[in-house]
């Protein structure tokens, strides 16, 4: 191998490393001022709306920590809610807050789905479920 190929083969493999710890550092800046505790208790699930493609879901419960954070996501005919539990670092969880929101899943194909709220990494159990929720469909043009 010649002295020329070395030198761009260690360039490339010193642009990987660069590129890998530049993309680590905000994520981990930005992951450190808050932790993740644990699911936020959900007391109430219930479907508010359905259109062709649509739905919107209104969770309720509450919190002990700082703020909840949520994320909803699709997986076949099965869409997913998380509410998590989370503390600014530094604090202690020793609140007692109430919390609502609204989650719109779109671009969904027809068909009964199932919503899932806080589903347990261990048991797969979910704290609310909601069965066979009917996504219409699209009107013709």
């Amino acid at each position: 191998m010649s002295k020329f190929s070395k030198f761009f083969l260690m360039l490339g493999a010193l642009a990987i490393l660069v590129s890998a710890f530049a993309a680590a550092a905000p994520a981990s800046a930005a992951g450190a001022k808050e932790v993740y505790m644990w699911h936020a208790q959900v007391s109430k699930a219930r479907v508010m709306s359905t259109g062709p493609g649509a739905v919107t879901v209104r969770v309720m419960g509450g919190y002990t920590c700082d703020k909840a954070r949520y994320n909803g996501y699709v997986s076949g005919k099965t869409l997913y809610i998380e509410v998590w539990d989370v503390k600014n670092k530094g604090n202690e969880c020793n609140n007692s807050e109430r919390f609502t929101r609204d989650l719109s899943f779109t671009n969904l194909v027809p068909g009964k789905y199932n919503v899932v709220v806080n589903l347990h990494p261990k048991t797969s159990k979910p704290q609310r479920a909601l069965k066979n929720v009917i996504i219409p469909v699209y009107p013709d043009k």
